[in-house]
């Protein structure tokens, strides 16, 4: 009997926030900190996928401190790992670092705010402004999900 894989369809609720930052994960986390919205921890597990082949990861904080119907969690978008060519060259290791992004078609983006379920819109709205305070900042938006490819990256 053959069995066929079907692409996991999985809808969940939450409200996607991406931005450009140029600084480090863990310096963005500190940053956002400073405001009493967030309280982001680093997760023991980074979010891991399969693209091309690859193991890739993709650093992931999570904010502990909300209540049970909410959490926060700050993804990098980015992530960047070494890969070996096979070459017989006497001036090149062939050992090369490529970059693997969680959502492709977001790849201007280097993070994303998923905040998973009931936020009233008034804090969203504080959230949004916060993170206009942070100069490290340059831009953010709001992500309609329905329009996202693979979405399925964001699921864990």
């Amino acid at each position: 009997m053959k069995f066929q894989l079907s692409t996991l369809d999985y809808k969940e609720k939450y409200n996607l926030l991406a931005f450009r930052c140029s600084v480090e994960d863990y310096r963005l986390a500190y940053f956002l900190n400073k405001y009493p919205n967030f309280l982001f921890q680093r997760m023991p597990k980074d979010l891991h996928c399969v693209i091309n082949g690859k193991n890739i990861y993709f650093s992931t904080f999570e904010d502990n401190s909300l209540d049970y119907e909410k959490s926060c969690y700050l993804i990098s978008n980015k992530s960047l790992y070494r890969e070996q060519l096979d070459t017989n060259n006497l001036f090149n290791s062939g050992l090369f670092v490529n970059t693997a992004f969680l959502i492709p078609e977001l790849s201007k983006f280097d993070f994303f705010l998923k905040l998973i379920g009931i936020w009233k819109k008034s804090e969203i709205k504080t959230i949004s402004k916060n993170l206009n305070k942070i100069t490290e900042i340059e831009s953010k938006t709001h992500i309609d999900l329905n329009k996202l490819k693979s979405i399925n990256n964001l699921v864990f």
